[in-house]
């Protein structure tokens, strides 16, 4: 047996089980723990959930910022707070806005200021949450663990 033949027998055995092996190794996935988590901060995907409404309550007083709408529409993901006045955090990351920027100080609610708060939230969890109680339970409930991410005031319109 040649030089030749004997080194093309061992490319090939070692091609071969190569072959084998890389699809074994890449069809277990991700080891638990690596790449982004489903719930809890920095999940993906993650959703929008917009609340249109009237301004009830303003809490401009640090560290607890907040402020509460009766909520009268929202898009798929929050349909089931239309119709219920929630309390909704707010942070310094949070874009406050009112006729340009603004400061929750600046809101009016007498008479009551039309709000928009956008709230970006785990899939996961909106998809989970369809009750009331998921979604404004006191310190576990979705808007008690999220700051809104963007919050639009508009003066009341006259009548």
């Amino acid at each position: 047996m040649s030089n030749w033949t004997r080194s093309a027998r061992i490319v090939f055995v070692a091609l071969a089980v190569s072959i084998l092996v890389v699809p074994v190794a890449l069809a277990k996935g991700k080891p638990p723990g690596v790449g982004k988590p489903a719930t809890g901060p920095g999940c993906k995907p993650a959703v929008s959930v917009i609340l249109k409404g009237t301004l009830t309550a303003v809490d401009a007083v640090e560290p607890d910022l907040s402020i509460a709408l009766l909520v009268d529409k929202a898009n798929k993901h929050g349909k089931v707070l239309v119709g219920q006045t929630v309390t909704v955090k707010v942070n310094g990351d949070t874009k406050i806005r009112r006729n340009g920027k603004a400061t929750l100080g600046d809101f009016k609610t007498s008479p009551a200021d039309r709000v928009m708060v956008q709230l970006r939230v785990c899939k996961k969890s909106v998809s989970d949450a369809d009750t009331v109680d998921e979604w404004t339970n006191g310190s576990t409930g979705i808007l008690a663990t999220t700051f809104a991410k963007r919050v639009s005031a508009h003066p009341a319109q006259s009548a």
